[in-house]
């Protein structure tokens, strides 16, 4: 069930969700999009070339996985905004955690809003993105 703006607290945490993107996933969404870059596809170019120790998830995807884990979360609510800082590449089948936090509750012209700090880390958990969403109430 969607989260309400009744049942949100200014300061409190959002549900984790995990993904595991894997290779496969990777190259479906690479040849989706257009995005066949050797940096998303080749071990060895990621390696040599970039000094990654594998190929990496294109950011679009990222930005889809947060997409995904708003329209989850507050459902058909209009996701009016949403910001990404992309720090550090993430890896195939390597465990991602997605969350947030509520950092502002406001109404303005008739309309309930909700400002969001959104993230994905790794699993030692630095912080490979983080964002900003804005979510509109009806």
């Amino acid at each position: 069930m969607p989260l309400s703006f009744e049942s949100l607290a200014e300061g409190a945490e959002l549900p984790n969700q995990q993904r595991t993107p894997s290779t496969e996933q990777v190259l479906a969404f690479c040849d989706a999009t257009g995005t066949r870059g050797p940096q998303f596809l080749d071990p060895e170019f990621a390696k040599e070339k970039m000094g990654l120790p594998g190929p990496i998830i294109p950011g679009n995807m990222k930005q889809g996985f947060l997409d995904q884990y708003l329209r989850r979360h507050f459902g058909a609510h209009a996701i009016t905004r949403l910001q990404l800082n992309h720090r550090r590449p993430d890896l195939h089948n390597v465990e991602m955690t997605i969350g947030g936090e509520v950092t502002k509750l406001r109404e303005e012209d008739g309309k309930r809003y909700a400002d969001l700090e959104l993230h994905i880390d790794n699993p030692q958990g630095d912080r490979s993105v983080r964002g900003a969403a804005t979510i509109a109430f009806d």
